[in-house]
């Protein structure tokens, strides 16, 4: 099996990708499942979700994500079993969530392995990807969560949706939808959101977890960034340094939340978060508002996403100089769509 960066087969009928992807787990004994690095809750719903389904088919299987499970997170029935690492073979290799073979969460030599032996590979993504990776590849861009997508393809498999798999895939559902406030809420994550709380999601209790529960050093960090705050010509920015998560304590999946939380600011366009990663990288998580589509803009440092929700990472150069650069793409993206 040639496990290069390749495109995959890009399915999107749902119908001929459930059909597929269902024939080769009925055929397989053992299956890892993963989700994409610094994961938050529909990866992890999705992939932990999944892992519960299979389960009940009575196969072998492993979720492995190689950042962990989200201090958030931990609530989630099965968060325990989770390995950061594998030493095993499979006979089928499943990626929710991700479609670009560098973002799977497993360690790259491991990953190299078991793709190396396995006999297929499937992506189940809704994230827009130029050269999807996977054997199969299930692709949903209008789908507004994986864990939509996860939950169609149990169902398809005839297994039973338990109140594990609910709370799963209720969080995933959740968390990509900014609490079914973002434009991508449609009737139907809101029909299956009713549906798995009638399987046995607890609402509250996911709700406490993902939105309510913050520990002290969280919230000095968002105080950081609240204070650094600026606002310009329709864009507001803040960032946040290395320096800034060891002197609060903070981890980084304590950042989950606060672009949100700044897309609250009246007259906005464009919210950007930058966030140092190491020695000459920034991060940069990008939302908009209206026709403006930072997917475009993350996709010319590397990056993507959807059109009002991407990101990307722009590597060798200081905080000032990333800010700069992004803070100049974005605004001749804001003219382009002024002039057009």
């Amino acid at each position: 099996m040639d496990t290069k960066e390749t495109a995959g087969e890009r399915i999107t009928d749902a119908f001929e990708a459930m059909e597929r992807i269902a024939g080769e787990i009925e055929e397989a004994s053992s299956l890892i499942i993963t989700c994409h690095t610094h994961p938050e809750g529909d990866g992890i719903g999705s992939m932990l979700a999944l892992m519960h389904a299979l389960t009940a088919m009575g196969k072998h299987c492993d979720a492995v994500c190689s950042d962990g499970i989200p201090r958030m997170l931990a609530f989630l029935p099965g968060s325990d079993a989770v390995k950061r690492d594998s030493d095993g073979e499979y006979d089928v290799v499943i990626a929710v969530d991700v479609s670009s073979k560098s973002r799977f969460a497993i360690p790259a030599n491991s990953l190299e392995r078991i793709l190396s032996r396995c006999k297929v590979s499937i992506c189940i993504d809704h994230h827009i990807a130029e050269k999807p990776f996977g054997d199969i590849c299930w692709v949903d861009e209008k789908a507004p969560a994986t864990g939509l997508m996860v939950y169609k393809l149990i169902k398809h498999t005839g297994i039973d949706v338990t109140p594990q798999i609910a709370v799963c895939l209720y969080t995933a559902i959740l968390t990509d939808t900014g609490a079914f406030r973002f434009e991508n809420t449609t009737s139907e994550c809101l029909s299956v959101a009713s549906e798995l709380v009638r399987y046995g999601a607890n609402p509250s209790l996911v709700a406490y977890h993902i939105f309510e529960r913050k520990h002290c050093g969280a919230l000095k960090l968002w105080g950081r960034a609240l204070m650094r705050l600026r606002i310009n010509e329709g864009i507001v920015w803040t960032w946040l340094k290395l320096r800034d998560f060891e002197e609060t304590g903070a981890l980084n999946e304590d950042v989950d939340g606060l672009i949100n939380l700044l897309r609250g600011i009246d007259g906005t366009s464009v919210v950007v978060l930058f966030r140092e990663i190491g020695d000459g990288d920034v991060k940069v998580s990008l939302r908009s508002f209206g026709d403006v589509d930072v997917a475009e803009v993350a996709r010319r440092f590397g990056g993507g996403g959807h059109k009002m929700a991407s990101g990307c990472t722009i590597e060798g150069v200081t905080m000032r100089k990333a800010i700069r650069l992004m803070l100049k793409a974005l605004k001749e993206e804001l003219s382009h769509r002024e002039t057009a």
